[in-house]
């Protein structure tokens, strides 16, 4: 299984619902262990696809992919002003 990170402040969901094959699930993952999973509702009244969400700081999402079933890998978004705590060497 493949993993990214991205350092950024935003996060878009998508691929939420079975779209081509492709399916994404969403985690957030607070610095003191609060989790939260996202769980999108019936595509024609689904309001997180697509939506642009803002990435606080102390919070990482966890987006996890498949495609035709098969795991394709998970990305990591973190908050650039998070990098320094949680990116040290």
């Amino acid at each position: 299984m493949k993993f990214w990170l991205r350092v950024q402040t935003e996060v878009e969901f998508y691929d939420t619902n079975t779209s081509g094959g492709t399916v994404n699930k969403y985690k957030a993952v607070a610095r003191g262990g609060e989790t939260r999973t996202f769980v999108p509702a019936a595509p024609w009244v689904n309001v997180i696809e697509g939506a642009t969400v803002p990435l606080p700081e102390g919070v990482v999402i966890a987006e996890y992919s498949r495609f035709m079933g098969k795991e394709t890998g998970v990305t990591f978004y973190m908050n650039p002003a998070d990098a320094p705590l949680m990116l040290t060497a």
